[in-house]
């Protein structure tokens, strides 16, 4: 969706003046400025929880105590079929059978933490469980846990930590699981252990969480052998478990969410969300009542009242009064009870006209009317009220959509402060949309196909974007002659389906696109009227040699997602890897930096120093030299010295923020860009076309969002380097640590930019730095739009959120890049390159 077609030419890609007025360099900063912070504001907005009123606190217990001890057990993963199954869980159908039974759906973010959060708070988990899930946090809401401990009945739980991370002050014994132990680790054993020693115990209620049973279906998937071995052993245990059990326990078996075939979860499907429930013992019913779909939420509301202790305050879920061993009056007042505090809560956080349905129908509750129609009522009452408080926060809260429609008109605006009015034709734009709006419906719904359906439907997807780049080399003189026609749609697609794309599927497009645009580059800058002339790979043998190593290097980030580095290898070898692949980069600069060794000596020295020592020098000694060759880094390039020492000064400064594996893909790109970038000199002719600057624009982009995926060990946000900037020191704030971060991002931007670029004349200078800024404002803009539809998907959401920063430091980069050309600009009023201007030491 790069917006730079024109409907007849590229005007953007005309020859232009080599420099931009201050005024609107102040214009674009300002727009990106407004626009970053709405983004910001966004995010928060939407990944925020919904507040807990004050006003509302927990009350008294809505009943006398039904049960002196009880068990919640939760199958981690367990799917309603699975679990129903004779011939696969045996016992539990079972039990399925005989008990109080039904179906309980967890909500439509179907992890781990947002079942627990529902199950103790009452509270649907939403969008923030995206940043809560790997790390838990105490939740804003009451939760019947810490009621409990409050009016003196114990708590303990055996198994998944998330329970403790959640609600410790609740929580008076805890059984964790094992840290760190691999997917297809089996460890129910220690669990079942854990869980009969603390129901030996003298603990009025006891959670016991089996989190393997999850982790098998994601390793070895629902329907395999493996898993169905798995199963059947672990409901051989359980039941042999709730056997031994003294009848006094009353049980509640179910899980926190479903999973399709391939063991995933987290997106709001039926399978993903539908899971079993069965209940007995003392205060449970023996009368047989029919099956019945009930909302993970109306645990939290019955749990408690047969321990005797307050629903949570905040709650949303209903009381399953029939499942009650009270008389029918007994368990309509207590419904009747909780949808009163249910509807007061959503009074609060919802607006009138919000809660207006939950208002009218808490009226059916009134002492006059028959038992059957206040228990309707209550039941109605809130679900009325469960959909209010959903109305009035997160992605579906009223002011979304004015916020959505206000980043549309702040990132327009950039478009015209950026490009002009006349590069941003209405036909492009349109197409532009069209796009976007395309890419966004098929992420929400193709996270949404059930089974392995996502993955295959993802894998052709990306065969159809790969169409048009493999057409550049079967047949690359007609493809670029086409693009230089100038058909206005044609930064659409590309970069635009990169642009727009999903962070899963960019990772693999950007590695084929930087292969074949390296190929078509390299190619052209020997023989301009053939791509791959034979004469060609003699004069450019170097730098075939250098990117093919370079990618070689690069590889893991086409295909590893998570722990895209650190996963590999040893890390005693990460820095010899890492010292071998510096050399790669001197081969690649040496002309530029000075070959002969008493110049070459300090520079190699101070690049290895920090791979070697930065996980030893303390605060002091490692912050000032990050601080130093940073300072090396601006005087190089502000002096206009050599952009080529400005780069190397710039590439040890990032190292010493970076962890040792980061230093491979970041060292390798930079050895790829500058070939690259030597490549790419304009020499009068086919070179300077439209679709030569698209391609290298284009190239850009991916060699960042490629950097990205390695500085990020991965695809996801759980990778990033919570420890930059810290060098051992204790308390730091994670306001540092945050700045560290952003300045590891937007340097490692900064000097790829530079090492890209450093050959080319100034208009075409000037057309690099706009492309890449546009692009990555557009990459932010796309990515925040379809947040906004991630509602259904918690790994929509997680690779989005593991994108965004990442995508905003490089907006920032790319505006130092072009505030760098504007000053060059100005400082050499020829017009000249940058790196035609500055000072090279003699090869």
């Amino acid at each position: 969706m790069s917006s730079l077609g024109k409907s007849s030419r590229w005007t953007s890609l005309r020859p232009v003046k080599s420099d931009v007025s201050y005024r609107r360099l102040w214009a674009i900063v300002s727009m990106l400025c407004l626009f970053g912070a709405s983004v910001v504001f966004s995010l928060l907005w939407v990944l925020a929880p919904a507040p807990a009123p004050a006003q509302i606190v927990a009350g008294p217990a809505l009943h006398s105590r039904l049960t002196q001890r009880l068990l919640l057990v939760i199958v981690d993963g367990l799917r309603y079929d699975v679990a129903t199954d004779p011939k696969r869980m045996p016992h539990f159908a079972e039990a399925m059978r005989n008990h109080l039974s039904g179906e309980s759906w967890a909500g439509g973010v179907s992890m781990t933490t947002s079942g627990v959060l529902s199950l103790g708070t009452g509270q649907r988990g939403r969008l923030e469980q995206v940043v809560r899930n790997l790390s838990p946090k105490p939740p804003p809401f009451n939760s019947w846990l810490t009621n409990a401990r409050r009016s003196g009945v114990k708590v303990a739980v055996a198994g998944d930590l998330s329970w403790w991370e959640m609600y410790g002050d609740g929580i008076v014994a805890m059984r964790r699981d094992p840290e760190g132990v691999a997917g297809d680790a089996d460890f129910n054993a220690q669990t079942f252990a854990s869980t009969r020693e603390l129901l030996a115990g003298n603990y009025n209620a006891v959670v016991a969480h089996f989190v393997t049973p999850d982790h098998q279906g994601h390793t070895y998937g629902i329907q395999s052998e493996r898993y169905a071995r798995h199963i059947s052993g672990f409901d051989a245990d359980l039941a042999q478990l709730l056997g031994a059990l003294d009848p006094s326990w009353t049980v509640v078996v179910t899980s926190d969410h479903g999973a399709t075939d391939s063991g995933k979860h987290g997106t709001d499907v039926a399978v993903e969300r539908r899971s079993p429930v069965y209940a007995y013992g003392p205060g449970i019913t023996q009368h047989q009542l029919a099956k019945q779909s009930i909302e993970q939420l109306d645990l939290s509301a019955t749990l408690p009242v047969l321990l005797g202790v307050t629903p949570p305050a905040h709650g949303t879920g209903a009381v399953l009064n029939a499942w009650l061993d009270v008389s029918d009056s007994d368990g309509v007042d207590v419904a009747c009870e909780h949808a009163r505090r249910v509807v007061q809560y959503a009074r609060h956080v919802a607006s009138k006209t919000e809660a207006m349905g939950a208002s009218d129908a808490i009226s059916g509750c009134a002492k006059g009317n028959a038992l059957e129609i206040r228990g309707a009522a209550a039941l109605h009452a809130v679900r009325e009220s469960d959909k209010a408080v959903s109305k009035a926060t997160g992605l579906a809260a009223s002011g979304c959509i004015p916020l959505l429609g206000w980043l549309s008109g702040v990132m327009l605006l950039s478009l015209f402060a950026i490009l002009g009015r006349r590069s941003c034709p209405p036909r492009a734009l349109l197409a532009g949309a069209l796009v976007l709006g395309i890419t966004v419906l098929l992420v929400r719904e193709v996270e949404r196909f059930p089974g392995f359906y996502p993955n295959m439907v993802r894998g052709t997807l990306l065969a159809l974007g790969n169409a048009a780049l493999l057409a550049l080399v079967v047949w690359p003189a007609r493809s670029l002659e086409l693009v230089n026609r100038g058909l206005p749609y044609t930064p659409v697609l590309l970069p635009g389906i990169l642009v727009v794309g999903y962070p899963a599927d960019i990772a693999p497009e950007a590695f084929v696109t930087i292969v074949i645009a390296s190929l078509v580059l390299i190619g052209r800058s020997a023989s301009p009227g053939a791509a791959f002339a034979r004469t060609g790979w003699g004069p450019n043998r170097a730098r075939w040699v250098t990117c093919a190593l370079a990618l070689a290097v690069l590889a893991p980030t086409l295909y590893r997602h998570n722990a895209a580095y650190s996963g590999l290898l040893p890390v005693n070898r990460l820095g010899v890897l890492a010292s071998a692949v510096l050399s790669l980069l001197w081969y690649a600069m040496r002309p530029s930096l000075g070959s002969s060794l008493r110049e070459a000596m300090p520079l190699v020295a101070a690049a290895l120093a920090p791979i070697w020592l930065r996980d030893v020098l303390g605060p002091l000694s490692g912050r000032s030299a990050w601080l130093l060759m940073s300072g090396l880094f601006a005087f190089e390039l502000l002096q206009r010295r050599s952009i080529a020492r400005a780069v190397w000064f710039g590439m040890c400064a990032c190292l010493w923020l970076a962890r040792r594996f980061e230093s491979l893909p970041l060292v390798a790109m930079l050895a790829f860009c500058w070939s690259i970038g030597e490549a790419s000199r304009s020499n009068g002719g086919e070179e300077a076309s439209p679709a030569m600057d698209l391609l290298l624009a284009t190239l850009g982009f991916c060699a960042i969002f490629t950097v990205r995926i390695g500085l990020q060990d991965g695809l996801d946000f759980a990778g990033m380097d919570l420890g930059a900037g810290v060098f051992h020191g204790a308390h730091v704030g994670a306001l540092w640590v945050g700045f560290a971060l952003a300045f590891k991002y937007v340097l490692a931007t900064l000097l790829l930019l530079l090492a890209l670029s450093h050959r080319l004349t100034a208009t075409r200078l000037m057309v690099f730095s706009k492309s890449v800024l546009v692009a990555a404002m557009l990459r932010v803009f796309a990515l925040t739009c379809t947040f906004f539809v991630a509602g259904s998907s918690y790994w929509t959401a997680f690779r989005i959120s593991g994108d965004l920063p990442p995508m905003l430091a490089l907006s920032f980069g790319s505006l130092l890049f072009l505030g760098f050309q504007k000053w060059q600009a100005r400082a050499q009023p020829q017009g000249l390159a940058s790196a035609a201007v500055l000072r090279s030491n003699p090869a």
